[in-house]
């Protein structure tokens, strides 16, 4: 064969070649399957190094903060909204373009992520439903906002029938299995009955103002001491059969409402008579009523704040409160929280912080943060997720999330 002969041949061969590649690239395109391109690094020949995994930071004390860095994304479940902020950090990206970052690992215990900025001051918080609700606290008409598990406002309840001019707010809430909400409001001493989806409110009760039992011995109710005090609501939760307790912080008194009835005296103490008594409340696994006390006189712990875990009998009676927990003067304990693993987790306004306490009491750990400034509540998810509100004193109140998973 002539020279131009083969060279006829082999331009056919091409041409057929070509022909065939160009439509292997149709039919892949039809069928969505990207092409193959063999790509080299700019910064080296050699193969891609390994993808580095973001590692998250903890915010409790007792680890060492990582150096600043990129911001490493939450899981789903607490992942940040828009404008929301995160202490999660990632460690040495590679210096190779190649890197392709893998899903974040879930949190690190102690992990905060902020989910929402809120300019009037937050303070009663519950979890439940893919909810997370959160109530403002202070002169303003009150609000019940709703936000999802990412941070995004999904509904606003105004709070109706507060006076004009009030200094506090809806300072408790607790959620109902069927959803309802139930919120303690200091301006009114009323404990409400609130439907997240209509936004319709109901008084359940109206807590009164009790007499001194010193001044009053023949009253049949009457509160601890001598001073006469009036009732300033401050927590509530919901027992398993329905039951609802409140704490009433100016009388020292922890108030009983069963379903259907009215608000009975259920706990009360003289070393809790301090005007500064019971403030945050939670339910723990056993059924026991825990609750903090801003200032207490337990000759133990006198003039500083306390958790107290108060038994329920079998007929629904209040049993003698147990001191579990000695805090400090000056740590104002605002919020409570009892997780399913029995440990209880212990708003701090006073230091910023939150501590974390075996079910006997012993201290596991204080989570701190930059974004922990002022905490005021906490509520718990049935998944044992946990959610702060804060109450700065200068700047805006924020919405966390607390990873409370794992850890010590």
């Amino acid at each position: 064969m002539s020279a131009i002969a083969r060279r006829l041949d082999a331009t056919d061969g091409q041409v057929w070649s070509l022909a065939l590649g160009l439509l292997l690239a149709i039919v892949l395109a039809v069928a969505g399957i990207p092409p193959v391109l063999h790509h080299v690094s700019r910064s080296s020949a050699s193969p891609a190094s390994p993808a580095v995994s973001p590692v998250a930071s903890t915010s409790h004390a007792t680890r060492t903060p990582t150096p600043a860095g990129p911001a490493a994304e939450p899981s789903p479940s607490v992942r940040a909204g828009p404008g929301s902020t995160t202490n999660q950090t990632t460690f040495g990206p590679a210096t190779n373009d190649d890197v392709v970052t893998s899903a974040a690992p879930p949190a690190l215990f102690g992990t905060v992520v902020s989910l929402a900025t809120v300019p009037a001051p937050l303070a009663g918080i519950a979890a439940g439903g893919g909810r997370v609700f959160v109530a403002t606290d202070g002169g303003a008409p009150s609000h019940v906002f709703t936000y999802d598990l990412i941070g995004q406002r999904v509904g606003d309840i105004i709070i109706t029938g507060q006076p004009d001019h009030h200094s506090r707010g809806i300072t408790g809430l607790a959620v109902g299995p069927d959803g309802a909400l139930y919120a303690t409001d200091a301006a009114t001493a009323r404990v409400l009955r609130i439907d997240p989806a209509s936004g319709r409110q109901t008084t359940i009760a109206t807590i009164a103002d009790l007499p001194s039992c010193v001044l009053a011995p023949a009253a049949r109710l009457c509160e601890p001491g001598l001073e006469d005090h009036r009732p300033l609501v401050r927590g509530i939760a919901r027992a398993a059969d329905g039951t609802l307790y409140v704490t009433d912080s100016g009388q020292a008194t922890v108030w009983r409402i069963r379903p259907g009835g009215q608000a009975e005296t259920w706990s009360q103490s003289m070393q809790q008579a301090s005007g500064d008594g019971p403030t945050a409340v939670a339910i723990a696994p056993d059924g026991s009523v825990v609750c903090t006390v801003g200032t207490d006189l337990n000759p133990f712990n006198a003039t500083a704040a306390s958790v107290y875990r108060i038994p329920v009998g079998g007929n629904g009676s209040a049993g003698t409160p147990v001191l579990v927990a000695k805090l400090a003067k000056g740590d104002q304990p605002t919020g409570v929280a009892a997780g399913s693993n029995g440990r209880i987790y212990v708003a701090l306004h006073g230091p910023s912080a939150i501590v974390v306490l075996n079910a006997n009491g012993s201290e596991v750990t204080r989570l701190r943060a930059a974004s922990i400034d002022g905490p005021a509540g906490l509520g718990l998810s049935s998944g044992d997720d946990l959610y702060s509100t804060t109450q700065p004193t200068d700047g805006p109140s924020q919405l966390l999330h607390i990873s409370v998973t794992g850890g010590p």
